[in-house]
């Protein structure tokens, strides 16, 4: 049983500027482009501001109207300096592309619709290039705009990572939450997400059941040993040679696996929906004298599952208000510190289409600093 993930909210309560608007999730869409994307008004920042004033200097070229570039970086000036919270980077930025483009969001705020400002310098004769140039660079404004959401971000600045919550509701079944509590962004997949029982999101009660008859094949990697007896394995691997210490604790289950279990574990090729939940509700094996099995599926108080999230429940498989200061945990930054990228991503779909949002990426530091302190230092005197 299929069904795919509809809603997209906080998994609990956030101050109202930091909490994303629960919406619907678009069948297909990647979840990094909803979760990750960063409001509108984070988006227009002073890199955003250069680019699009760069790209409005291109449409004016392309109009051949450049004899009014100068009266536009005069009227719609970009800022040199980047404020209190700028750092070196971006102040050096500043200095080399001030002047020569003009503030894009000044001049985005300036010429809303088809509004066509008012640009000293710029003759009466010259208003109908300018409008022309406005027209061909509107559009390309609003296709980086419109990749950032109008609410709230997932962005949990006290934790430097992501939170957040999808939910899918089957017919069959209460309405099942996903909640990511550590996302640190870049890919995401079924491990980031676990299950919120009794949560709820008001996703729609929608599913599909899914019936399938394929042939399985062995779980099998290369260097193997052979599974039968007087079959020739391959010559490159010495597998009576693996060694493995006591805390080779990886090493030890494939060497297991691969002797003992190898043939217990066989893989089933089913297409699935990217952006589902998906339930297996019945297995039928029919073997060679073509018996028919039904094998049930492992319990959920067996304490151990694959590929499924950390759940108090059945699932299936997955393809309190904050202080006003800024307070991260020790916990969260490591001695070799983190560092917090902030770029935009741009990624074709398995559908073909462009995705196209700003968001950031958690990483490790570039190790402790010194604070330059010398003690138990032996000094000659005169």
């Amino acid at each position: 049983m299929s069904r795919e993930l509809a809603a997209l909210g906080h998994p609990e309560t956030a101050q109202p500027h930091e909490r994303p608007e629960e919406r619907r999730v678009v069948p297909g869409q990647p979840l990094e482009t909803l979760v990750e994307a960063e409001p509108v008004t984070s988006a227009r920042d002073l890199r955003t501001a250069a680019e699009t004033g760069q790209d409005f200097l291109r449409a004016l070229a392309e109009v051949g109207a450049m004899d009014l570039a100068a009266a536009v970086l005069s009227a719609f000036p970009l800022p040199t300096n980047p404020g209190p919270l700028g750092d070196n980077a971006t102040a050096a930025y500043l200095r080399i592309v001030a002047g020569r483009v003009p503030d894009g969001n000044a001049l985005a705020d300036a010429s809303p619709g088809s509004t066509v400002p008012e640009v000293p310098g710029v003759p009466e004769a010259r208003r109908a290039a300018l409008a022309e140039a406005l027209n061909r660079w509107r559009p390309r404004v609003q296709e980086v705009l419109r990749a950032a959401p109008a609410g709230g971000s997932c962005w949990e600045r006290e934790r430097l990572e992501y939170r957040f919550a999808v939910a899918a509701h089957p017919k069959e079944m209460g309405e099942v939450v996903l909640a990511a509590d550590e996302y640190d962004g870049g890919r995401l997949d079924w491990a980031d997400l676990q299950v919120r029982p009794g949560a709820t999101l008001g996703a729609p009660r929608d599913s599909v059941p899914v019936v399938r008859t394929v042939l399985p094949s062995p779980a099998s990697y290369p260097g193997m040993p052979a599974l039968r007896w007087w079959e020739m394995e391959d010559a490159r691997v010495s597998w009576g040679g693996t060694s493995a210490d006591k805390t080779d604790l990886a090493r030890l289950l494939l060497v297991e696996y691969a002797s003992v279990y190898a043939n217990d574990h066989f893989l089933i090729p089913v297409e699935l929906p990217v952006g589902s939940v998906t339930s297996v509700t019945s297995l039928v094996v029919t073997d060679t004298f073509g018996e028919r099995t039904l094998v049930p599926a492992v319990s959920d108080d067996a304490g151990w599952a694959l590929f499924r999230p950390t759940v108090a429940g059945s699932l299936g498989l997955l393809l309190a208000p904050e202080p006003p200061a800024l307070r991260i945990p020790e916990e969260e930054v490591g001695r070799a510190g983190a560092r917090v990228t902030r770029r935009w991503h741009l990624s074709r779909w398995v559908d073909g289409s462009i995705h196209l949002w700003l968001g950031r990426t958690k990483g490790a530091g570039r190790g402790e600093g010194s604070a330059g302190l010398r003690y138990d230092i032996v000094e000659a005197q005169p």
